[in-house]
């Protein structure tokens, strides 16, 4: 996206195939998945097609492949990076990955309330400008700006002042951290749910940064075949085989660097409390015990579990704190 004028946008890229024009209709994929949103596709029309020359635009009427063009009418549709095309069943070409994460944050906020919208609108137009920052809106109310360094965040705070047009004010740079561990448990960790009739026993240990990097790639991730990721997680990190054919969970959001692993040999009961167990690892992942921040690189082993019989008694409101205790225990 880069900006035109009045806080419209151009869509710049490339012509890979075929010949873009004025007036053409197109769909636009943007974190596009085609086996689950084909039908959430819309068609909008192209108002504009110009040529981009340094700081200079020139309509023209229609781009043919291997040019670079930028569209106009498009912006409205699009907040950073997708795949234009007016043929419905096409793939999307492979979003751009990059390297640098955004590690220092800004809070901004308006010096008069009433300019509140101004500021919300030029965070908008920002997130836009830049692929690189992440812009987000917390609970609290709070507008968080995160760069990929202090000058970075210096330059977007300036981009952000000149867009908004009123007073911006920002408060200290903040670095998120993440909490890991250094070595495995030194014993099997029990906890007992609230009622004392259900118990669990786990330990926890570091995952090697390897794997860790490669989840957070996505080359191992959640929904892969079961006996792919195990013969990868067997071959290259010396997993038990049976362990890694039994990964409950990736957390937190369901796709982080930790894992929960089970590790039990015949349990009755225990596919029962699986749902309970996951979501508690995922809270906890979320917010470490150190200082609350997200964990990194953590795998917690659920070796054994004596549950109730009667399954009134091992609910989510008995399993989900009792696994919390024996991870955090861990």
């Amino acid at each position: 996206m880069i900006p035109a004028d009045k806080g419209r946008f151009f869509a710049f890229g490339r012509v890979f195939s075929g010949t873009i024009a004025s007036g053409d209709k197109v769909f636009i994929m943007e974190n596009y998945n085609p086996d689950t949103d084909k039908n959430s596709l819309r068609e909008h029309a192209v108002t504009r097609t110009v040529l981009i020359m340094g700081a200079k635009s020139e309509p023209v009427g229609s781009v043919p492949c291997g040019n670079t063009v930028g569209l106009q009418g498009i912006d409205k549709f699009m907040i950073k990076t997708g795949t234009i095309t007016n043929n419905k069943d096409a793939y999307p070409l492979k979003a751009m990955k990059y390297t640098v994460s955004p590690v220092v944050r800004i809070s901004v906020r308006v010096k008069d309330n009433s300019n509140l919208q101004k500021l919300i609108d030029a965070l908008d137009k920002l997130r836009k400008t830049d692929p690189l920052a992440i812009i987000t809106h917390t609970d609290e109310g709070e507008h968080v700006i995160a760069g990929s360094g202090e000058l970075h965040v210096e330059i977007l705070y300036n981009d952000l002042c000149d867009l908004a047009g009123v007073a911006v004010l920002k408060d200290d740079p903040i670095v998120s951290y993440m909490e890991t561990i250094q070595a495995k448990s030194s014993e099997q960790c029990l906890a007992k749910s609230p009622n004392k009739h259900n118990r669990l026993l786990m330990t926890a240990e570091p995952l090697q940064e390897e794997l860790v990097q490669r989840i957070e790639k996505e080359d191992i991730f959640p929904s892969q075949d079961v006996k792919a990721r195990a013969k990868i997680l067997v071959t290259d990190f010396e997993f038990e085989d049976d362990h890694a054919r039994k990964i409950w969970g990736f957390g937190p959001i369901g796709n982080g660097p930790n894992l929960f692993i089970d590790s039990t040999k015949a349990i009755q009961y225990l596919i029962e409390i699986k749902d309970h167990c996951i979501s508690a690892f995922q809270e906890l992942t979320k917010a470490g015990p150190l200082s609350f921040e997200e964990q990194r690189g953590v795998r917690y082993s659920l070796w054994d579990a004596t549950l109730h019989t009667d399954s009134i008694h091992r609910g989510a409101n008995q399993v989900s704190p009792a696994t919390r205790n024996a991870c955090f225990a861990s």
